[in-house]
């Protein structure tokens, strides 16, 4: 169950809010509530909340500042901001410095939970990646403790042993050489020595580390958290010399398909990196060749990819992120129109109702007219 702090200087919005939330008491729990970031500050500290629904405009200490405030203490709470329309501008800052999300006011239950939901999203894989990271460090050790263990035994000269062959197959081999692969690697390491529990577990610990920095850089979670828990669990895998070579097959063979599924979709990370780049970043003024730069391959070759890709060119999706971003702030603000089309990232005006009105079938005035 997750934590929730709410802080809101309106009575009535913090109370629904906090309605809205004991709806679903079985997956969050209310914590604690505050009028203002000064007197939320040492109950969020004593509470240790996993999310933070806060107001930007507030009294004493703002929503923002109060943030800022918690990053060092508590850095791995989520942070909802709550704003009012003439605060948008604001809100939005906050999302470029971290903050999960922001809800304009009124606030309704559904984009509540979306947001909320986001949060929870966000705290679960960084949890998942804290547990990895605890577990790599345990099986690093125990590596290294295997390793000195066998030195001293004088069991193994390991220093003579070509371990390599374990990261050119992963990214060379076919599935269906893994058990020749097998054979000839625990040939290399010595018949004899499989015998020995003690080397059979360095094995099994060096090729599963292997294969995790190779899922890493293919960036598969599935398969490397299946992998990572197995570096707590490869006693299992060791009683025999027999079971420890079919756990090596198997494990290089799942590796191996991991690799070549993903295969089919190996421009989909780049794809997605440029995405996140333009989303953060629309208001300035970007290019397609700082995008490519971004995500490391020149000019030519990312706009053919990103066409193939996403069935547009780069420079109609960032037209598209820009006209959605112009067309909310129309709708939420009463900015000029001239100091929206700066703030989207154009400098020319004119070509900003062009581009405008080709999407929208009307000029940013007649659209603001009619919603209004």
């Amino acid at each position: 169950m997750l934590k929730i702090f709410v802080v809101e200087n309106e009575p009535f919005i913090r109370k629904g809010i906090i309605t809205y939330i004991n709806r679903k008491s079985e997956e969050f729990q209310v914590v604690g509530e505050a009028g203002d970031g000064e007197i939320a500050y040492p109950e969020i500290i004593k509470t240790e909340p996993d999310i933070l629904i806060t107001d930007i405009m507030m009294p004493y200490m703002n929503g923002l500042e109060l943030g800022e405030l918690l990053q060092e203490k508590l850095p791995d709470l989520k942070l909802i901001i709550i704003s009012g329309y003439s605060e948008f501008d604001y809100a939005r800052r906050a999302i470029r410095i971290g903050v999960v999300d922001y809800l304009l006011k009124p606030i309704f239950e559904e984009d509540l939970f979306a947001s909320i939901y986001k949060a929870q999203t966000e705290i679960l894989e960084d949890r998942k990646y804290k547990s990895m990271t605890e577990e790599l460090k345990w099986a690093r050790k125990r590596k290294e403790e295997l390793q000195n263990g066998l030195l001293s035994l004088g069991q193994v000269d390991i220093k003579t042993w070509n371990k390599n062959s374990i990261e050119i197959f992963l990214k060379k081999g076919l599935k269906k050489e893994a058990k020749e692969f097998t054979d000839k690697y625990i040939e290399s390491a010595g018949e004899d020595n499989m015998e020995s529990v003690l080397f059979r577990q360095y094995v099994v610990i060096d090729i599963q580390l292997a294969a995790i920095s190779f899922l890493s850089e293919l960036k598969d979670d599935t398969g490397l958290g299946s992998l990572v828990k197995d570096t707590q669990e490869f006693s299992s895998h060791i009683k025999s010399r027999e079971e420890t070579r079919e756990y090596i097959r198997q494990m290089l063979e799942r590796c191996i398909e991991i690799r070549d599924s993903l295969a089919g979709n190996q421009h989909g990370w780049m794809i997605e990196k440029a995405k996140g780049y333009i989303q953060n970043h629309f208001y300035k003024d970007i290019s397609l060749n700082s995008v490519a730069d971004y995500v490391g391959i020149s000019p030519n070759h990312f706009s053919r990819i990103f066409s193939q890709e996403t069935g547009t060119t780069f420079i109609d999706y960032l037209t598209q992120v820009r006209m959605v971003h112009a067309e909310e702030m129309l709708r939420c603000t009463n900015q000029k129109i001239s100091e929206i089309c700066e703030k989207i990232g154009y400098r020319d005006s004119n070509y900003f109702y062009t581009l405008f009105k080709k999407r929208y079938g009307c000029t940013p005035s007649a659209y603001r007219k009619k919603r209004n």
